[in-house]
């Protein structure tokens, strides 16, 4: 049994997401990754999308900022969502193994980004 009582039900091309999580990372973004079950694979990675491709918002509400230590430049918010749409990202049943493989190439964006920042900034351009 595990406590990610989110849900994902298959919709059409697509699935619904029904379910409160307590951290979603970088709130004012257009699209959270999310896990959720899927009953019959278990916990799967899904990409839910802030605007729907009609144009109209999808069912996530932001339920409040959270109240963080140290790094408030990049914010998280607890968030419900209502039969949100969305898109599996990965293979069915293995959503923590997507998630692991994403930020990786994450954080070496962010080693990458911050080198360049640096050698920017002490930079001679006499």
């Amino acid at each position: 049994l595990t406590s990610n009582t989110t849900a994902a039900v298959k919709s059409g091309s697509s699935w619904l997401i029904t379910g409160h999580k307590w951290f979603v990372s970088a709130p004012s973004s257009d699209g959270y990754l999310v896990l959720a079950q899927i009953a019959t694979e278990g916990l799967t990675c899904f990409l839910v999308p802030r605007y729907l491709p009609d144009g109209t918002l999808n069912n996530v509400r932001l339920m409040r900022l959270k109240d963080k230590l140290g790094n408030r430049s990049l914010p998280a918010a607890e968030a419900e969502f209502d039969r949100a749409h969305a898109w599996i990202v990965g293979e069915p049943g293995r959503g923590l193994v997507a998630l692991s493989d994403l930020f990786a190439l994450l954080r070496l964006d962010m080693s990458v980004v911050a080198a360049g920042q640096m050698r920017t900034a002490l930079a001679d351009y006499s």
